[in-house]
């Protein structure tokens, strides 16, 4: 399984986030495993945790290679996901900005049918 955790500077946080990307592998402890181009799940974090607690408190990498997906956790802190009138643009980081960003540095299938979102706590809750 391919962990890749890196530091960048977003322009619509203002400041420099962290995501971590699960990539699936071939290898035979895992059945059935799914060929073909993996899907993409951003899979979003609760209000106590961070971008590191999908890899350290589940088996996501599991039901990642599983499944054949490609997991992207950003790290949006406590903002709920959210953009108010006075503050840091969560929203359209993750909405717009994160997208771009992991489509052109991993080269994802970023067609609609492919592409899914997910979250538990504060992350559950984005629309």
């Amino acid at each position: 399984m391919g962990l890749f955790t890196g530091n960048f500077y977003s322009k619509n946080l203002r400041m420099t986030t962290q995501i971590n990307v699960i990539f699936p592998d071939v290898s035979n402890d895992v059945t059935p495993l799914y060929e073909g181009t993996p899907k993409v799940l951003y899979l979003l974090h609760g209000l106590s945790g961070n971008s590191d607690e999908w890899t350290r408190f589940s088996k996501i990498e599991y039901y990642a290679k599983k499944y054949n997906f490609i997991i992207i956790m950003p790290e949006v802190q406590r903002s709920f996901y959210t953009t108010g009138k006075v503050g840091i643009d969560y929203f359209h980081y993750v909405a717009d900005e994160l997208p771009a960003i992991c489509g052109k540095w991993f080269h994802l299938d970023q067609r609609r049918e492919n592409t899914f979102i997910a979250g538990e706590s504060m992350g559950g809750y984005v629309q």
